[in-house]
């Protein structure tokens, strides 16, 4: 009986090391409970590692699902790590949208098991990398209380900040910005006259995340610009022309135009005169008189008539009108 029991006994504690084995392979599958979020320009990606501290862990990244052995060839190998690595920070090398895997290596042997949700993600996190800071600014005074700073942009998806201080900068934690700007490379900033000046750019990238390192030289100003008081420049007032008279147009028409034989632009002048000015009864028919007198020696005697006659209407003018009107009637005959 002691040697049945012997036996029996070494046959339960063989049993019960291979169902421990077993059990203990089966937890070492896989990882559980895998996350990835984006955090600060970084990817974090946390899981729970298996009870064995003695495994290691392989990441994997890529910009479609990874469920299968199949999809490890066109994914990205992140890193080998230990359970005291957990959670992995990692810095992908572009702008995009990532999944993850974790697979468990067991004695240098990779136990390639997938499950969602446990080691493998199914949705698409997206990802923006930690901006780099401008390179450059440069600031130039327009005016006695307008600035421009210039800068060239680090990524066209990015937008900038602008800080405008009096003081010196060494951490913008509790500032707030002048000034964002998206597409576009100078701001545009009101300041006051005589006053020192630090002006800082800084890089947000496309989700939101800003690099809010202050680099002297090159996303501020090296030293303090001072912000000099222009002199308005005072503007002559504007003389003002006074209108010439009716009278003094007639006149100088007749000076540069009628006593020079230049009757068809005398003509047009008069005639102008008709149309765009208001004109006296007098000095309307002067001007009549004028025009007759053009029309007359332009051979014109028939239309030349039509104004004399016009001009006979004011009575200080008939009797010049009269003779002329007889003058071309005996001519036409």
């Amino acid at each position: 009986m002691k040697g049945a029991g012997r036996y029996f006994t070494v046959a339960f504690f063989l049993l019960f090391l291979t169902r421990t084995a077993l059990l203990s392979a089966d937890e070492q599958l896989y990882p559980t409970l895998i996350s990835v979020r984006y955090e600060e320009g970084a990817m974090l990606v946390t899981f729970e590692p298996a009870e064995n501290k003695s495994l290691r862990y392989r990441i994997y990244r890529a910009t479609s699902q990874i469920s299968s052995e199949t999809d490890l060839i066109d994914a990205d190998f992140v890193a080998e790590i230990t359970a005291e690595e957990i959670p992995y920070t990692d810095y992908p090398a572009a702008d995009g949208q990532y999944t993850y895997a974790v697979t468990i290596v067991s004695m240098g042997v990779e136990q390639l098991s997938f499950v969602p949700f446990q080691n493998f993600t199914l949705n698409l996190v997206d990802y923006s990398p930690y901006p780099s800071p401008v390179e450059k600014i440069e600031v130039r005074q327009t005016g006695s209380e307008r600035v421009l700073v210039y800068f060239e942009p680090v990524n066209p998806e990015y937008s900038y900040n602008l800080y405008v201080t009096t003081e010196s900068l060494t951490d913008l934690s509790e500032k707030n910005p002048t000034a964002t700007l998206k597409g576009k490379d100078t701001f545009h900033v009101t300041v006051e006259a005589a006053t020192s000046y630090r002006f800082v750019v800084t890089t947000i990238n496309r989700l939101g995340v800003e690099n809010r390192n202050i680099i002297k030289g090159k996303n501020t100003n090296a030293e303090p610009i001072l912000v000099k008081r222009r002199e308005e420049k005072k503007t002559q007032p504007r003389r003002t022309v006074r209108e010439k008279t009716n009278k003094e147009l007639i006149e100088r028409n007749l000076r540069d135009n009628f006593l020079n034989g230049r009757y068809r632009k005398a003509l047009g002048v008069f005639s102008s005169l008709l149309r765009d000015r208001v004109l006296t009864d007098s000095e309307k028919a002067l001007t009549h008189l004028y025009i007759g007198q053009c029309y007359y020696y332009l051979e014109k005697k028939s239309t030349a008539l039509k104004y004399f006659i016009l001009a006979k209407d004011e009575e200080e003018y008939r009797p010049l009108s009269e003779a002329w009107i007889e003058r071309c009637l005996s001519e036409m005959e």
